[in-house]
């Protein structure tokens, strides 16, 4: 009796920054973990990323940073935001160190600085 290869494809998520060094840079250590990542710099490329990648995407990596100037009213505006799919990352700041408020109900969160490959995919889903 043959066997056959079970081959699973590995995860896409679109990471979201504030400029292209920082996008590159997250996209190599996810992709280290066998994640496939799609870099997206600002949010308004984000979303015309997120667009080519719909059927594949398992979650949107979107630097802190980024988000924190939102208005709450801005927030829900960007669909892409007001996904489950959504996982707020930093490279200075740990989940306990931002205010509940400043993530807007986001439930996952990874600190860069610690992440390994067994959180980002907790956090990928």
């Amino acid at each position: 009796m043959a066997t056959a290869a079970v081959v699973r494809a590995r995860p896409t998520v679109l990471c979201v920054g504030r400029h292209r060094y920082l996008c590159e840079h997250v996209a190599r250590v996810l992709d280290g973990f066998g994640v496939d990542a799609r870099i997206a710099v600002g949010l308004h490329d984000a979303a015309t990323v997120a667009k080519s990648c719909a059927d594949s995407l398992c979650a949107v990596l979107c630097d802190f940073d980024l988000l924190e100037p939102l208005t709450e009213e801005e927030w829900h505006a960007i669909p892409l935001l007001a996904t489950e799919r959504l996982v707020i990352t930093s490279l200075n700041r740990r989940h306990d160190e931002v205010p509940p408020l400043a993530v807007r109900g986001a439930q996952r969160f990874l600190y860069l600085p610690l992440t390994t490959r067994e959180l980002a995919l907790a956090a990928i889903g």
